[in-house]
């Protein structure tokens, strides 16, 4: 007959290996995403920099914006607004008002490019079925 004190570790000892060879398992399961794992999944991810330190000008922002636009319609992840700040940004500028279409063309940009990222972080997502509390 096996002493109480002996039963203890023997189930403290056990607890211990099960726990750590699911923790093994789930580290293995989530390895960490690089960017150069990203750009070999999507394609290539852009730069999340808007570059508002340099004060680029109006023309240049909407061109970028464009591209971005059209590179997150491609992924199939543009936002349902995006074009929409595009176009009033032109009205804007149409209508001389310079600094409200500045910011709805910067605004533009800056969801063309968070649409591709979650495009980038979607793109290698797996169901996790484990039961939680």
């Amino acid at each position: 007959m096996a002493s109480p004190e002996r039963h203890s570790l023997k189930r403290t000892a056990t607890v211990c290996i099960v726990a750590g060879t699911f923790a093994l398992l789930g580290c293995a399961g989530a390895a960490p995403q690089t960017e150069a794992t990203r750009s070999e999944i999507t394609g290539n991810p852009p730069e999340l920099k808007s570059n508002r330190d340099k004060e680029p000008d109006y023309a240049t922002v909407v061109a970028r914006a464009e591209r971005e636009v059209k590179r997150a319609a491609d992924k199939g992840f543009l936002w349902l607004n995006t074009e929409a700040y595009l176009a009033a940004s032109r009205e804007a500028q149409k209508a001389g008002n310079l600094e409200e279409a500045m910011k709805l063309a910067q605004k533009a940009l800056d969801e063309a490019l968070l649409a591709q990222k979650q495009a980038a972080e979607g793109a290698n997502t797996k169901a996790d079925y484990s039961y939680r509390r």
